[in-house]
């Protein structure tokens, strides 16, 4: 074998260490991309849940205040002054 084919064995062996050694590194740091979208799915429907939940409680404080502003609106007949009796006609100072 000639010295130029030695040489390029070595460097294929070297090459092949040095890809090896790559493809180790990027599969520990590999992130596990279903248990990251499970997690923000989880997150995502209890945000949904909580927003849900807080315009339901919206809605009744609304129809709570609509109901109190129709109730003042309301008109109070037992405030009212009765009715007077009407005047007589025959007060008049130039009747004889």
């Amino acid at each position: 074998m000639s010295t130029v084919g030695k040489v390029l064995v070595v460097a294929q062996i070297a090459f092949s260490i040095l890809l090896m050694a790559f493809a180790a590194g990027v599969g520990s740091v590999q992130t596990n991309w279903k248990k990251k979208a499970d997690a923000a799915e989880k997150s995502l429907a209890t945000t949904t849940k909580q927003l849900t939940d807080a315009k339901s409680l919206s809605q009744k404080d609304k129809d709570k205040a609509v109901a109190t502003e129709n109730r003042s609106k309301m008109p109070l007949t037992w405030l009212r002054a009765p009715p007077m009796p009407p005047r007589s006609r025959s007060l008049n100072c130039n009747a004889n």
